[in-house]
């Protein structure tokens, strides 16, 4: 017994290190390392550390002060503007860029990295790696399936610069005992954006923003929120309402931000947290005493004429900017300053700004195009795993009008092995929605020369587009699935930069209502000179806060600062364009009748609970991210076989729902028709959403029909303020469409219900080939009335006929 003892503690007490992978590093990543139990729970990475219950440890005994080495500790940067991120699959990537001022990027010091794995992920052959300004921070084999793997990498003396600097992650992962392509869906790498962070040396006023051009600087939080904080004392009056919705456009502009905010706190912060821009806006008489003194002090901006705009200094050292003037009228003036260095010309706007979320900026396409991979940041590579996928983005106008009818291609310049079976195919997503499968034929191994793939427009829809090229390559040894399949590099398939994207030329009319091009371009609104209406349902703060998200979202997008008046009823804009923002219980009943809602929206409910789920941030549990990928194949299975067009094949205008049952399933299931096709003029129901609903946007007509309504709600004011400001995400937003459209805050979803009826507006010249596109795309979507004036052509040709064939005498 006792020697059986002895062999068991020393068991025990032997500590057996884990085999770690060789690999050559471009930093010590040894510098912090954390790990944390593993939990297949649904929740992020940054849910599961929080979580972890920690050990009570007994408090040391104090030391003399005079011995306790006092350092103020680093001041860190969110890295993650989309909040956690997961690279999923065998090769994946994400760029974007992130700005600095001048004194930020010369005390920038390291980058933090924590990340979880997969445990199918192997990690001999799985490497992550960063890049900062295309030149390599960090490298690392993926291993860490057992917790948050904490890393911490040294940036070199000027790697960092100011202004703009692009972030590029990538993933490259293999799976650890499958060959198949379903194996693939197994593989993930989360990355925890809350402990992601550049940081910075404790020389703070360093880091302070100094003038208008350092906006972008500002940051944002773990979720890719800038919340834009604007304190105004004393509350905001009817005089501070218009200038305030012009400021937040003129932030959301010159920030650059992804994802802007507005928040109204009453009174000014002590400090500003992370992703956060204080911003002071008052008539000097109505300052706080510690910033009046601070306004003439200023540590930059523009002094004239009474007003004054600039940066000062908050009690814990950070900055807020400071918008003050004499009266009222100067702070409008000073806003109107601001705003006139903000954005482009609007509709004529040479592209899309999405450097802060997506690198390199999408081309603005306006008469068709011819791209080529490399024009759209694709470099030449290759791939020895089973499923390959690459992105590129395109940025189509508001009035962009081919959602039924064209077809854009991709001409592909690439190499494939001679090994690769029948089962091997490319598939081409347009906005998740899968759009066209090609099958790859050859089994000799050739070099692919400007091969087509051909794209339906209807997949495309205004503003960003994002066009997924993904291609299963199979070969016979992955039936065996020995060591030497898993691990090879023996590439499979080679795609050249020489490829090119080609966009026909497209008709250009707008088409209303139609909240897509609304939420990307602020169409109509933003294409007009004459200054936006705007009716608050209320002067609570929680709904200015909401009005301001909501055009700071839109002028992003626009590229343009859109003039505003507030008007004080329904009344006032019964033949005009308007914006009716406010909670249900407020707003006139005109604004649910003329959007086709139902009187009151008796559905909408207040929210009980806030608290948002841990998947809200972007990232899924293990088996919901399998599951997700699973019936993505199978919907791609079904469009290559042919079937089940329905609701993947549906843009953001389209109906949101099948019918359930009876005909009705049938018609969608065998020609993809739907009741409101066939009947396009039947009566209208008014819209319900549904019980889960926490934001509603609807577009109609005005009463006097002159002009359009959009109207935004939710069941309070607090209500619509938490609301929009998680519907204006990146990856929510563009979902917007239709007449009505529904949004659920937790779990997010958006709901779309196309209109009934759509006006055309033109807004281009007077063109005889776009009116011919224009009549193309219009028959296309309407083809009862295409096929009833094709019936009538040919009854008029036989009577045309037989009248002929009566006067010449023969019967």
């Amino acid at each position: 017994m006792k020697r059986s003892a002895a062999v068991f503690l020393i068991l025990g007490a032997v500590a057996v290190p884990s085999a770690a992978p060789s690999l050559d590093r471009f930093t010590d990543l040894a510098q912090a390392r954390h790990i944390v139990p593993f939990d297949m729970q649904h929740e992020s990475a940054g849910e599961r550390e929080r979580a972890r219950p920690q050990a009570e440890v007994p408090p040391l005994p104090a030391l003399p002060a005079a011995s306790v080495p006092v350092r103020a500790p680093d001041i860190v940067r969110h890295l993650l503007p989309m909040g956690d991120l997961r690279f999923a699959g065998e090769r994946a990537s994400r760029a974007w860029s992130i700005f600095l001022t001048a004194g930020q990027a010369e005390a920038a010091k390291s980058l933090k990295l924590a990340y979880i794995n997969a445990i199918a992920v192997m990690p001999e052959v799985s490497r992550l790696q960063v890049f900062i300004n295309g030149q390599p921070v960090l490298k690392t084999a993926i291993a860490s399936p057992d917790g948050v793997q904490l890393l911490e990498a040294p940036l070199a003396e000027g790697m960092m610069r100011a202004g703009a600097n692009s972030i590029r992650i990538e993933a490259e992962q293999r799976h650890r005992v499958a060959c198949s392509v379903d194996g693939t869906y197994e593989l993930w790498t989360d990355i925890d954006a809350a402990r992601t962070v550049l940081t910075f040396g404790n020389d703070a006023p360093a880091l302070r923003l100094q003038s208008l051009d350092d906006l972008p600087a500002a940051g944002f939080d773990r979720n890719g929120r800038t919340t834009l904080s604007v304190v105004v004392p004393g509350g905001v009056d009817a005089g501070m309402e218009q200038p305030l919705l012009r400021l937040s456009q003129a932030l959301a502009l010159r920030g650059r931000f992804s994802h802007p905010v507005v928040a109204l706190p009453q009174s000014v912060p002590e400090g500003s947290r992370p992703g956060e821009l204080v911003v002071v806006m008052a008539p000097a008489a109505r300052l706080p005493p510690a910033l009046a003194s601070a306004a003439g002090a200023m540590s930059a901006g523009a002094m004239s004429a009474g007003r004054s705009v600039g940066f000062t200094m908050l009690r814990d050292g950070s900055s807020a900017l400071l918008i003050t003037g004499a009266a009222a009228k100067d702070i409008d003036q000073a806003v109107a300053g601001i705003a006139a260095t903000a954005g482009g010309s609007g509709a004529h706007a040479a592209g899309i700004d999405t450097a802060s979320f997506i690198h390199p900026p999408a081309p603005f396409v306006t008469e068709g195009a011819e791209l080529t991979f490399a024009q759209l940041g694709v470099e030449n590579q290759s791939f020895s795993g089973r499923r390959f996928e690459t992105s590129v983005t395109v940025g189509l106008p508001a009035d962009f009008y081919a959602q039924a009818y064209g077809e854009a291609r991709l001409l592909i310049d690439a190499g494939i092995s001679p090994a690769l079976l029948a089962d091997s195919r490319f598939t081409v997503s347009v906005n998740g929605h899968v759009a066209s499968v090609l099958p790859l034929e050859t089994r000799t191994g050739e070099r692919l020369r400007q091969l087509p793939i051909r794209i339906p427009m209807r997949h495309f829809r205004s503003g960003v587009n994002v066009i997924t090229l993904e291609g299963t390559f199979v070969i016979a040894a992955d039936a065996a699935c020995t060591p030497e399949t898993v691990m090879s590099n023996q590439p499979r398939f080679v795609l050249f930069e020489t490829s090119r994207l080609i966009i026909p030329r497209f008709a250009r009319i707008g088409a209303l209502p139609r909240l897509s091009a609304f939420g990307a371009r602020g169409f109509p609104y933003w294409q007009k000179p004459d200054a936006l209406r705007v009716l608050l349902a209320d002067g609570e703060r929680a709904t200015i806060a909401a009005a301001s998200t909501l055009l700071a979202r839109l002028a992003a997008g626009a590229q343009r600062v859109q003039s505003v008046e507030i008007v004080p009823h329904a009344d006032a804009v019964r033949d005009r364009d308007a914006l009716l923002i406010g909670a249900v219980g407020k707003l006139p009943a005109a604004a649910f009748t003329q959007t086709g809602l139902a009187a009151g929206l008796p559905t909408l409910r207040p929210e009980v609970a806030e608290k948002a789920e841990a998947n809200d941030s972007g990232t899924l549990g293990y088996d919901a991210v399998t599951e997700s990928f699973r019936q993505r194949r199978n919907r791609q299975d079904a469009d290559a076989a042919g079937m089940g067009r329905g609701l993947d094949a549906a843009g953001p205008d389209a109906a949101a729902e099948l019918p359930e049952s009876g005909i009705g399933r049938w018609l969608a299931d065998t020609f993809d028709l739907t009741f409101d096709a066939l009947l396009p003029f039947r009566a209208s129901v008014p819209y319900s959403p549904p019980d889960d609903a926490s934001l509603v946007l609807a577009q109609g007509a005005s009463p006097e029909g002159a002009g359009l309504w959009t109207v935004m709600t939710a069941a309070s004011a607090p209500a619509l303020e938490s609301a929009v400001g998680d519907l204006t995400r990146p990856d929510l937003w563009p979902r917007v469409g239709g007449a009505i459209t529904a949004f659920r805050r937790s779990p997010p979803e958006v709901r779309t219900l196309a209109p009934e009826r759509v006006i055309l507006v033109p807004t281009q010249p007077l063109d005889l080939f776009n009116l011919r596109m224009v009549g193309a795309n219009w028959l296309s979507r309407n083809f009862m009335v295409y096929a009833l004036a094709l019936f009538m052509a040919c009854v008029l040709l036989g009577v045309g006929t037989h009248a002929l064939l009566s006067q010449l005498g023969r019967r």
